[in-house]
């Protein structure tokens, strides 16, 4: 215990990852099954876009990400137009880890919805771009920025984005935004 709070002191962001796995944890435990089981039943009645959707997010919600990713799969292969699925597609394959299919799946989200999910497909298409390397990462987070506000997690990705292109300005004020109280309620994930 006393190791743990030592831990805790030196790295601050041990207690929020807790939060999050915490929260995480309880997402999945809490969510019953049984809805899933009937939206499968029901599938196999009757195939169609929109009853793989309502599979491929119970699984997702589930912490199914395979099962969520082939559903948002099908879902497209029946119906393309979908923002919706391209974007539960994208974060079922960013958490698989496959980045670059879950970049080509943000980007036809947002090309189907501009904005689509508050602006979450555009955020994530620069925080890949990002990694990858691309310069066009930090356009993308920044439009995000002008498009949408963001969030201390897309501030964060900003400040990240900026630092690498050398504007340790511009950087820095995006962390202080990062870091500012926020005016609303937050998630695990933005703590």
């Amino acid at each position: 215990l006393v190791g743990f709070v030592g831990l805790c002191l030196v790295h601050p962001p041990v207690p929020a990852w807790l939060g999050l796995v915490g929260h995480r944890t309880w997402r999945r435990l809490s969510t019953p099954e049984a809805p899933l089981r009937q939206a499968l039943a029901a599938l196999a009645q009757f195939e169609s876009a929109a009853r793989h959707l309502d599979v491929a997010r119970l699984a997702f919600h589930r912490q199914l990400p395979q099962v969520s990713a082939g559903h948002a799969a099908r879902s497209i292969e029946l119906d393309p137009s979908q923002a919706s699925a391209w974007h539960l597609l994208g974060l079922s394959l960013l958490d698989l880890g496959r980045l670059d299919d879950a970049l080509r799946a943000f980007e036809q989200a947002e090309a189907r919805d501009p904005g689509h999910a508050f602006g979450e497909a555009l955020l994530q298409q620069g925080r890949l771009r990002f990694l990858r390397g691309e310069p066009a990462g930090l356009a993308l987070l920044q439009d995000h920025e002008r498009r949408h506000g963001g969030g201390a997690r897309s501030h964060v990705w900003l400040a990240e984005a900026l630092e690498r292109a050398g504007d340790r300005a511009a950087a820095t004020a995006a962390l202080r935004t990062a870091a500012a109280k926020p005016s609303h309620a937050i998630g695990p994930e933005e703590r």
